[in-house]
């Protein structure tokens, strides 16, 4: 952001417009057609819904956000139905309307027969990446093989009766990118960290060839260029920042490894880029020249985009610090920049956005009790006020365990309690556990899980184990544990789920030790907002207050693209009628 234009936009800090403070209700009545020449859905990857409603009146009243919900419908609280609020599960729950159970995409990392360290869900050893530039890329490309074939996705149903449509999906992640895009994309994209640019993945370029555009966008050269910048906070925009972040910059229990814990950050590699707004310009950027490409065409484009710096940030410094203030301010400001953008190269009424989150963000157990105002009153977003704790699953390749780990005490008990030396563990995915083939007989199951009970319980604070497979194929989505159960797939891969303390967390393992994570049922994690900007399609300056399910976001989306009431979510509410 230029230092003028950012001093334009800190002297509006107006309120935010009437999508904060009007209540009108959703108008009812046969659906829209699509009408719309691009449909933009857009995830900002740890968008909570306490973020937003704490957090949307500070923010610029000529921001994006504040644009939405002045020319749309903002929605307070959209819930996931499941327990394991990861990126990849709440990718796919929004855009195929349908829980981790019936998805089959769980986790955002398994651990496959024969590999040694988890890897994404989405990993598929049949296929291998394509770079955006063309350069030779090593490495195992992802595809939606995980997803359940019998589950379809907003995009596939659309390319069945749009075959000319196009379809393009971007992001910083393999998870972020391939639900938006489904199975026949035309072009889905995401960051490869080691060759430092934008890649594709051979289901979706057979023929090993993108387009210019994708290549100037996001190539080699364009990662190069934005990693010239550091991420500096200078003049009025640390001044707004100062007010509502806490005092110092520099808080215990941020990242001090892949950026450094205060202003300026430099950016020394892809994998420092993508936890910075840089990260969001990559993919905004992609998403400009790929509308740009289409404008010339009278077919329609769907446009999915999945932020991911917002997440990067978070987990590092924790959503209360100097760096997740100036993120959620910049993606503000980007977002403004695109819309305007689309008003030029398509047309403002022609059209659609809806935007929301895939899960929400723990703070920082390093948080002291005056920094957790939340605590003064009950909080419907239940966010921990007692102390929590970081737990670490396993230690990576090169990455050393401060403290010993779930592995290191499960391997450690169970040689104790059988007699016989492990490994015991072949990894652990937190929450979940994956065991050695040779390490366990089917009859000494159970005595397993009580141990691991037990030793987790005392060294952790863990309040169950569970055996995943035995749980998975006999609970009902009616019991009282619903959305553990709707998290898991009959044919899961782990073996054990760790139930964690309350509001204790799984490091997430980008700098062990420092920074937070997500991943619990609590309504912190759970719960989500969601905007709307559809011209036509519901009356301005909407705001709805009750909490909405998951599958409002799939319905309504279906909706913007003209498919028919039936062809997914149909218990989802759809927000598109006028």
């Amino acid at each position: 952001m230029s230092r003028s234009g950012f001093l334009t936009l800190a002297l509006a800090l107006t309120p935010l417009s009437t999508c904060h403070a009007t209540r009108k209700a959703v108008s009812t009545g046969p659906p829209v057609g699509t009408g719309y020449r691009v449909v933009v859905a857009i995830v900002v990857d740890q968008l909570a819904a306490w973020v937003m409603a704490e957090r949307a009146q500070e923010l610029p009243a000529n921001g994006g956000l504040a644009r939405l919900g002045r020319e749309g419908l903002y929605v307070r609280e959209m819930e996931f139905q499941h327990a394991v609020t990861e990126t990849a599960p709440g990718h796919a729950a929004l855009f195929t309307g349908r829980v981790p159970r019936e998805t089959g995409i769980y986790s955002n990392e398994i651990l496959r027969p024969g590999d040694v360290e988890t890897v994404s869900i989405l990993r598929d050893r049949a296929t291998h990446l394509v770079a955006a530039d063309g350069t030779s890329v090593e490495g195992e490309g992802s595809s939606l093989a995980a997803l359940h074939s019998d589950v379809a996705t907003v995009a596939d149903l659309w390319r069945a009766v749009h075959p000319d449509g196009r379809v393009f999906s971007f992001s910083l992640k393999d998870r972020g990118a391939l639900f938006g895009g489904g199975r026949h994309p035309d072009l889905v994209l995401w960051l490869d960290t080691k060759s430092a640019r934008m890649v594709s993945s051979t289901p979706f370029a057979s023929a090993g060839q993108l387009p210019a555009w994708a290549a100037n966008a996001g190539g080699g050269g364009a990662v190069a260029k934005l990693l010239q910048t550091p991420w500096a906070l200078e003049g009025e925009e640390r001044a707004w920042v100062a007010r509502h972040a806490y005092p110092n910059d520099a808080h215990p229990g941020e990242s001090t490894h892949i950026l450094g814990n205060h202003f300026p950050h430099v950016i020394s590699s892809a994998e420092a880029l993508r936890a910075t707004p840089l990260g969001d310009e990559l993919v905004l950027g992609l998403a400009r020249a790929a509308t740009q490409d289409a404008a010339n065409s009278s077919t329609p484009l769907f446009l999915s985009l999945s932020l991911s710096a917002n997440d990067y940030i978070g987990h590092l410094f924790g959503p209360h610090s100097w760096e997740a203030w100036d993120e959620l301010l910049r993606l503000d400001q980007a977002l403004s920049r695109f819309f305007a953008f689309l008003d030029h190269s398509v047309g403002a009424n022609d059209y659609a956005v809806i935007l929301t989150g895939d899960h929400g963000i723990n703070p920082l157990p390093e948080l002291a009790p005056h920094e957790r105002s939340w605590c003064a009153s009950p909080d419907p977003w239940q966010r921990p006020c007692a102390p929590t704790r970081r737990v670490r699953g396993a230690a990576k390749a090169g990455l050393s365990a401060a403290g010993h780990t779930v592995r290191e005490v499960l391997d450690s008990a169970w040689t104790r309690e059988f007699g016989r030396p492990g490994p015991w563990v072949a990894g652990v995915a937190g929450p979940f556990v994956y065991l050695t083939k040779a390490s366990v007989a089917a009859a000494e199951r159970a005595r397993l899980v009580r141990v691991a009970r037990t030793v987790l319980g005392k060294s952790f604070g863990v309040r169950n184990v569970l055996d995943v497979r035995q749980f998975a194929r006999t609970c009902s989505p009616d019991r009282a544990d619903a959305l553990l159960c709707r998290s898991l797939p009959a044919d899961v891969a782990a073996d054990l789920f760790v139930e964690l303390g309350r509001d204790d967390f799984f490091d997430a393992e980008l700098d062990p030790g420092l920074g937070t994570n997500h991943g619990s049922p609590r309504r912190f994690d759970r719960s989500v907002p969601l905007y709307l900007r559809a011209p036509g399609c519901v009356p301005a300056g909407t705001l709805v207050t009750e909490p909405l399910r998951f599958d409002a976001f799939t319905r309504t989306l279906a909706s913007l693209l003209a498919l028919a009431p039936d062809a997914i979510a149909p218990t989802g509410r759809d927000l598109c009628r006028r």
